[in-house]
């Protein structure tokens, strides 16, 4: 997630660290050319083995030698002014570490220089807390409209009414933090730092803030924004060993293929579930089109990830993402012709349409 992940976090503290006692200072274009980041895989005597991410994907065993500086530092710190000396028998498989490897390094068997590191333990601490903290002050919507401020990185956000409710408010400042999710997944881990040119109508956004008891006003801390398909639609074919499922649009009547990835969501209603989610749908007035499209984007609220903020649906609108996280899991082979589907799916810029979340037996919800 992002203000816990390698890049965000620890490159700032490593750029300002200053060379082990004895080295000479590296080029910077050398320094950066360096780096290893990415999670602990296996400790053993004398070295640590890290796997990398994005284009650098892949495990290196790094060498920790009697002059590698290793610090351990805490989630959401930026510097290391707290950071505290740790032996290499601390390291873990699971932590997460920044490595700069030492003056002259061989780039196939580096060995580290520095190494920082945040203790798994600690992360997921870190990552409970701040899911805590989004179901206590977050919520959950579509936008209906942005309306810029007048000062920098102000504006307000409008999310469009849900269950009766009227419309949320979203307040930014040059403070908030913006980000935008990946085109093919609602994983909080996936978003990447955006702006408010990246928020538009019919979007999906979550936010975290200030808010006084009953205000439809939030000062917002932070916003992460995508655009994701919600799809109303019966089961054409599933394919279970080309991970492909094809469905109907009932909006359109037309056909789509949809590739599910690992990380897809499916989840069937039991009928009981389905028919009070349906009961609450028709209470607030929403109608069966409307009610299709929130319970979709409630799926996407529910869809876990790490540090993902799990459930800020509006407490008012009903914890429907909790419901639909108790909903038992099933598997694409379950899926069979006719059956009705919501689907969350990928928005623009996806390479390829993508389901990311899955809902079966919800024939009361289209009613």
């Amino acid at each position: 997630m992002p203000r816990f992940q390698l890049p965000g976090l620890l490159l700032p503290l490593l750029f300002a660290f200053p060379a082990p006692s004895g080295a000479q200072t590296a080029a910077p274009a050398a320094t950066a050319a360096a780096r290893i980041l990415g999670t602990v895989t296996a400790v053993g005597d004398g070295t640590v083995t890290v796997h990398q991410g994005g284009s650098t994907a892949g495990d290196v065993v790094v060498a920790i030698t009697p002059q590698t500086r290793l610090l351990r530092t805490a989630p959401g710190e930026t510097n290391l002014k707290n950071a505290q000396p740790m032996q290499p028998g601390d390291l873990a498989v699971g932590d997460r570490v920044l490595i700069r490897p030492a003056e002259g390094a061989d780039a196939a068997h580096p060995a580290a220089g520095i190494l920082v590191a945040m203790k798994q333990g600690d992360i997921q601490q870190a990552h409970a807390e701040e899911a805590g903290d989004w179901q206590r002050r977050g919520v959950a919507g579509i936008v209906q409209s942005v309306d810029p401020g007048t000062g920098p990185g102000t504006a307000t956000v409008t999310l469009k009414p849900q269950a009766g409710a009227p419309p949320l408010l979203i307040h930014t400042t040059e403070a908030t933090v913006i980000r935008h999710y990946a085109p093919d997944s609602t994983s909080f881990a996936d978003a990447h730092k955006a702006s408010l040119a990246d928020i538009h109508p019919g979007d999906q956004l979550r936010a975290r803030g200030a808010r006084a008891e009953g205000s439809p006003e939030i000062a917002a801390e932070e916003v992460v924004d995508g655009s994701f398909r919600n799809i109303s639609a019966t089961v054409e074919s599933a394919d279970p060993a080309g991970n492909l499922l094809s469905i109907k649009d009932l909006a359109t009547n037309k056909p789509i293929t949809l590739y599910l990835e690992p990380g897809t969501q499916l989840r069937k209603l039991p009928p009981e579930l389905a028919a009070r989610i349906a009961h609450r749908q028709a209470g607030a007035g929403t109608g069966a089109g409307a009610g299709a499209g929130t319970t979709s984007g409630a799926s996407a609220s529910s869809v876990p990830g790490e540090g993902s903020p799990a459930g800020t649906r509006p407490r008012s609108a009903g914890d429907l993402s909790g419901l639909l996280q108790r909903a038992p899991a099933v598997t694409l082979a379950e899926l069979k012709q006719g059956d009705a589907v919501m689907i969350v799916a990928s928005g623009p810029g996806a390479s390829r349409p993508t389901a990311i979340t899955v809902i079966a037996g919800v024939e009361p919800l289209l009613q």
